[in-house]
């Protein structure tokens, strides 16, 4: 996630989001809004958040879907099925 928040005098800002895949770095979502500073700095903020939300289409934390991610990311390790016997004859 990238964000800026930038000035125009001492009247007005805005703020930029950016969200970014984490595996090929390429942009998501972004979202951008301004107003006067000193008046809407908190409700600039909350635009941005909400509409780069909106616009993924989070629903919230799912447990199913953050194990599908870890399974992506973290293959899962070969498993060579060996007994004791066959250990063991390896080993002498």
């Amino acid at each position: 996630v990238e964000w800026n928040l930038y000035y125009f005098g001492q009247i007005s800002a805005g703020v930029f989001l950016q969200v970014d895949d984490y595996l090929s770095g390429s942009p998501i979502v972004q979202a951008k809004s301004s107003g006067g500073w000193s008046f809407f700095r908190e409700k600039n903020v909350e635009q941005v958040i909400n509409a780069a939300f909106s616009k993924i289409g989070y629903k919230g934390f799912n447990e199913q879907a953050n194990l599908k991610n870890i399974k992506i990311l973290f293959k899962d390790r070969p498993i060579v099925s060996i007994d004791e016997e066959e250990f063991m004859s390896f080993s002498t």
